[in-house]
């Protein structure tokens, strides 16, 4: 319940607005075919514009506010659904008005949607239009997956688009808004604005700042960096993970921020990471100098959300043993009573199984904790067979998992076939982030 409580936030805040937009238009409703699709209209226009400044709102990472909805990808792709929603109600609203005008002739309409320079409502409402359309249409890969720099820069849109949004209803609507109305928009639309201000120009100087003290290969292509003297002391639990940032001027990635996860323990003052050349900004981190200069952002993530004693199947794949290696580090200090976990490592080969001999010798003292390791190359792919011989009770067990999207994809496919029900079945997701 703890981790959906946003959710209810979120959607009993939309709902308190759209109640409030449904009663303040109800009373000028006369029963007409024309004013039904009117007043649909502008109900739409109000969802649009309540769904984009609580998108907008969700947006800003602040450290922990991601918790409540069980972890940062779950939020965002609660921003993305309703950014969605905002784009769909958006030209819903449009097409409900344009017909509505329609009723008197189609010069009627056109001379609405399209007045002239003295409707200049109009004009930034289609203004805001566009400016939503620069900025969400490459997040639905119309065009192919963009890229995640590029994507990045053009969000930045999304703040003219709402507050050309905002500008256009208000310039509609103040001469009958309500004061209520304008309570809520003014303070939806300055909590949006106070989010972004803080997202661009606090949130970097608030975030914590150290340097590269070891840089260890694990395997080709493969390393666990550490970060140490911190300014401040990062308060995080085993499993999550932040935004890294070097700033190594020489090197592709500087300045740029990509999540990790975080590999040490939270006992230690020094910071670890577990890091794959993945593409230019990880494979520069690869050979990072000692005394770099870091940024790190965070912690995020809910992944284990559970209670130590509760039975738990790990299923992890190449460097998304990450998070779990941070987990399995905390239960060797302090090994809970009744501990019992099975974590299944998939690797392509024993040069791959970076931390395979690390896992077994936490297993050689820590009771409870069992690591099996499942190597592509002799096993093929992950089975329900494999799982049975080594977890025989893994449809009752809560089960992790982490790795790339097609290993996530078939285990799940795999613990559904076994009868494990959906809702024991937690992911650590990175594409959209």
């Amino acid at each position: 319940m703890k981790r959906n409580i946003g959710y209810f936030v979120v959607f009993a805040l939309l709902g308190l607005i759209l109640l409030g937009a449904f009663a303040e238009t109800r009373v000028l409703w006369t029963g007409s075919r024309v004013d039904t699709l009117q007043l649909l209209g502008c109900f739409l226009g109000v969802v649009a514009l309540a769904t984009m400044l609580l998108a907008g709102l969700l947006s800003v990472r602040v450290p922990g506010w991601d918790r409540p909805f069980g972890g940062l990808t779950r939020l965002w792709k609660l921003h993305h659904y309703l950014g969605a929603a905002s784009l769909a109600a958006v030209f819903l609203h449009v097409m409900f008005i344009g017909l509505a005008a329609t009723a008197s002739s189609v010069q009627s309409a056109v001379s609405l949607l399209f007045p002239t320079w003295g409707g200049m409502a109009i004009w930034v409402g289609w203004a805001a239009l566009l400016t939503m359309l620069v900025f969400l249409v490459p997040s639905f890969q119309f065009f192919g997956r963009p890229d995640y720099r590029r994507w990045k820069w053009i969000h930045r849109f999304a703040a003219p688009a709402a507050l050309l949004a905002l500008l256009h209803a208000w310039w509609l609507t103040r001469s009958f808004s309500t004061m209520a109305a304008g309570v809520i928009w003014g303070g939806l639309g300055a909590l949006v604005l106070l989010a972004f201000i803080y997202r661009f120009f606090f949130g970097r100087r608030l975030a914590i700042k150290g340097v590269v003290t070891a840089n260890e290969p694990l395997a080709r292509g493969v390393v666990e960096i550490t970060v140490g003297n911190l300014n401040r002391p990062l308060v995080y639990q085993p499993g999550q993970w932040v935004y890294l940032t070097h700033y190594d001027t020489t090197r592709e990635g500087c300045g740029e921020e990509h999540p990790f996860s975080i590999v040490s323990t939270p006992s230690v003052t020094e910071l670890k990471f577990g890091i794959k050349a993945a593409g230019d900004a990880t494979t520069a981190m690869q050979t990072l100098p000692i005394g770099t200069k870091m940024v790190i952002d965070g912690p995020y993530g809910d992944f284990f959300h559970t209670a130590d004693a509760v039975p738990a199947l790990w299923i992890a794949g190449g460097i998304g043993i990450a998070p779990f290696i941070g987990k399995a580090r905390a239960l060797a200090e302090n090994p809970p009573e009744g501990l019992d976990v099975v974590a299944i490592y998939c690797a392509e080969n024993i040069e791959r199984s970076y931390y395979h001999e690390e896992l077994i010798e936490i297993a050689g003292r820590t009771a409870g904790f069992n690591p099996v390791l499942h190597l592509f190359v002799d096993e093929g792919f992950l089975s329900t067979d494999f799982l049975q011989k080594h977890c025989p009770d893994a449809a009752t067990r809560q089960a992790f998992v982490c790795g790339p999207q097609g290993l996530m994809d078939h285990a799940h496919g795999l613990l559904r076939q076994l009868g494990m029900p959906r809702r024991l079945i937690e992911t650590e997701e990175f594409d959209l982030l």
